[in-house]
């Protein structure tokens, strides 16, 4: 890759962490370019999925970081856990909201 390509692939990486963050999803800093499109991805359809069935995507977070309905929160990983881990979780439930 040329200096100019590593800096575009450098911003794309800056900015989808970035649409990623502002969403609440917490990123370690070293996944991969397309581990964060496939989260993104992901997030996409959640968000979507949720709003379909009438959700708010801005009320299910109560005090203190209380969920008040938990079955419209996207799963997160712990303990190291990779982000790729997260889209498998948020495609399920995508597909159990939709039935």
């Amino acid at each position: 890759m040329d200096p100019e390509q590593q800096e575009e692939l450098r911003r794309a990486v800056a900015e989808t962490s970035a649409r990623l963050r502002q969403r609440g999803v917490a990123l370690t800093g070293r996944e991969t370019s397309d581990e964060l499109v496939t989260l993104l991805e992901s997030v996409e359809r959640f968000e979507l999925a949720v709003e379909s069935r009438g959700g708010d995507l801005m009320v299910d977070e109560g005090p203190h970081g209380v969920t008040r309905e938990p079955t419209t929160c996207i799963s997160c990983c712990h303990g190291g856990a990779r982000a790729r881990a997260s889209p498998n979780t948020s495609v399920a439930w995508t597909r159990r909201r939709r039935r």
